[in-house]
């Protein structure tokens, strides 16, 4: 009986060490996909926290842009209005010296003045326009709209001046 006892007891110690060998290895298992489940939780959340810093990177970087560019707008318009005002001097100087020319009759001096004239309206009021056209293109492109068109005035002409004089 002894060795009966013995021997039942030592199938009970082998069958627990089987069924501890067993939760063992369940136990390690179910800490394996704990382990793995937190590690892919905390990865995600490492992915997730730098896509939303790089996201916020690029929001500071836009609105900073936008603020640069709403600063320059009213220079912008400064400028413009500068160009504006440096033609329209350009044009009541030049005004000035059509109405000097007019003054004197003889016609080979009227012409040589006329062309004098031309030359200089076009040396003077050319940069101007182009100035004009080149401050509305970047002032059309940071307001995202189309670059408008000025009707700025023709140069004073003598030929309208001779006609006011001499009428028919």
């Amino acid at each position: 009986m002894q060795t009966m006892r013995t021997l039942n007891r030592r199938k009970k110690a082998a069958k627990r060490q089987k069924v501890f060998t067993i939760e063992l290895a369940i136990l390690t298992f179910l800490c394996g996909i704990v382990a793995g489940y937190w590690s892919g939780y905390k990865h995600s959340k490492i992915h997730q926290v730098t896509y939303e810093l790089e996201r916020t990177k690029l929001d500071l970087g836009k609105a900073k842009f936008e603020l640069e560019k709403v600063s320059k707008i009213p220079d912008i318009h400064n400028n413009i209005e500068a160009v504006l005002l440096r033609f329209f001097a350009v044009y009541r100087k030049h005004s000035k010296v059509v109405e000097a020319a007019d003054k004197n009759v003889s016609k080979n001096r009227k012409e040589r003045t006329k062309r004098e004239l031309d030359i200089m309206w076009e040396s003077e009021s050319s940069p101007l326009k182009d100035d004009l056209t080149q401050l509305e293109n970047t002032l059309a492109e940071l307001e995202n709209r189309e670059p408008r068109e000025f009707d700025l005035p023709a140069p004073p002409s003598m030929m309208s001046r001779e006609i006011r004089h001499y009428p028919k």
